[in-house]
């Protein structure tokens, strides 16, 4: 009994987690929803009067309960005592900024938002060596608590164990929040303007063009509702509408509601993603991309990350002979949200090897390589995983001034960017006499001497690796 979103209680019940001890290896899909498909976690509830019968039960192996009492509470985060509310009608999570649990909140995350330890809502999602995505803040208490297994599966982990950061995941989370927010109604509308009284009789009457209001009430119980989103995701009639004006353009207001709708079906599970994919959602994802204004082009292209986290999904997206062009379109010439949202669905794009290939024969490094001369993070990300391909390496020597854009994001740019560009360097050096000479040339050693100093952890690794390369360039007399 209880919530997925409860652990300890404070009165009468004690909740504990509890998952399959038989996991099996990870999905390809699993590696950014950070859960396997066979693995949920569930609550366990037992009262104080079982406690007393187990306790005065004469087979009570007691070492063994208590170990187990005290293993999970050490896993559990402090109790989410909320403070003192001035409006008792406003959640105390919005008042500390969202971070809040799911206490009096209409708002119902999806179970792959959640850390497999806390059950919260993941802040900053990170991948273990293991292929699950956890929140950073837990799986740090469990690796310093000494642990070296996964907490999912139980299998060995590294000595040092890597987090990497779970970027696609995050972007998910934040967007999904930011929609809830903008969609919430306000105090002064009515009741009956959002909650209909029969959820079917709604299904059954919207055609197209459907009204701004149905599509508001359609929302408002897809984003509340599960049981709602399962019955609109089988509707095939309802479904094809709101595509229908996902990829129509006339009537911004209409597209834009129904991406949101759409998004909202897609954060629903595997096969709600399948069955995007399969009613033609790719189509009318393009056409928002490519003729949407800026707000539809941002919900489209996240929505393709939702759905290309489905490693099946990768392969179809990417074979659109439109969709990989559009997204480099909006990158080209996109601003602020579209543009950040398109690059987060080419990187979780280009994890299938093929797509690598596409973008790069659709334009997408140089237009890369000027955004990360700009400062633009995600670009140096999508960069690191082109220059994996031979392809895209080659492409990349033939960008004018490529090497001095990434020594000025070493000297200039953010930890995560300059560990992105410190990986990159290293690959197209590797392969390339050229590179080596500019990297020398720019600076490049220096640098990295700079950060071997500050830095003993990956970071320092890394440059130590892109130092090895170019001086054996050097003594060789490859240049």
């Amino acid at each position: 009994g209880g919530r997925k979103g409860e652990r300890w209680g404070c009165h009468s019940t004690l909740y504990t987690t509890a998952s399959s001890r038989h996991a099996r290896e990870p999905y390809p899909s699993q590696v950014c929803s950070g859960k396997p498909l066979s693995i949920r976690s569930s609550l366990i509830r037992t009262d104080r009067d079982t406690h007393r019968r187990c306790l005065a039960g004469p087979a009570l192996n007691a070492p063994a309960f208590f170990s187990d009492l005290f293993y999970y509470l050490a896993l559990a985060p402090p109790l989410p005592f909320p403070p003192p509310q001035e409006n008792p009608n406003q959640d105390w999570r919005e008042r500390e900024g969202g971070r809040g649990r799911e206490v009096g909140m209409e708002l119902q995350y999806p179970d792959d938002f959640r850390c497999p330890i806390s059950l919260e809502v993941m802040r900053d999602p990170v991948i273990l060596s293991s292929g699950h995505t956890f929140d950073r803040v837990s799986i740090q208490r469990w690796l310093d608590s000494g642990n070296r297994t996964c907490p999912v599966t139980k299998l060995p982990l590294p000595t040092h164990p890597s987090l990497i950061p779970n970027h696609a995941l995050r972007s998910l989370i934040s967007s999904y929040a930011a929609s809830a927010t903008s969609s919430k109604p306000t105090h002064h509308r009515s009741s009956s303007s959002t909650t209909p009284s029969d959820p079917k009789a709604l299904l059954a009457s919207l055609t197209f063009p459907a009204n701004t209001r149905s599509l508001e009430q359609l929302r408002g119980l897809a984003k509340q509702d599960p049981a709602f989103r399962r019955l609109l995701s089988e509707s095939g009639a309802a479904s094809s509408v709101l595509l229908r004006h996902a990829g129509s353009c006339d009537r911004p207001e209409l597209q834009e509601a129904a991406l949101r709708i759409i998004l909202d079906l897609s954060l629903d599970g595997d096969d709600a993603k399948v069955g995007l994919v399969a009613d033609g959602a790719v189509d009318r994802l393009v056409a928002a991309l490519r003729g949407g204004r800026p707000g539809c082009q941002a919900l489209a292209a996240t929505t393709v990350t939702s759905l290309a986290m489905l490693q099946v999904n990768k392969c179809t997206i990417g074979a659109h002979p439109l969709s990989i062009a559009a997204l480099v379109a909006v990158l080209k010439e996109g601003k602020g949200r579209e543009r950040r949202e398109a690059a987060t669905a080419l990187y979780v794009l280009c994890s299938f090897p093929d797509n690598r290939r596409r973008a790069v024969r659709k334009g997408a490094i140089p237009v890369l390589v000027e955004l990360a001369e700009c400062g633009v993070e995600r670009a140096m990300e999508v960069l690191e995983l082109l220059g994996k391909y031979r392809e895209g390496r080659e492409e990349m020597g033939r960008v004018d001034g490529f090497v001095r854009v990434l020594a000025r994001v070493l000297r200039k740019g953010s930890m995560r960017g300059v560990g992105d560009a410190l990986l990159l360097l290293n690959l197209v050096c590797s392969f390339s006499n050229k590179m080596c000479s500019d990297a020398i040339k720019e600076g490049v050693l220096e640098i990295c001497a700079g950060l071997m100093e500050e830095d003993n952890g990956k970071m320092g690794q890394t440059a130590s690796m892109l130092v090895d390369t170019l001086q054996r360039r050097v003594l060789q007399g490859s240049f």
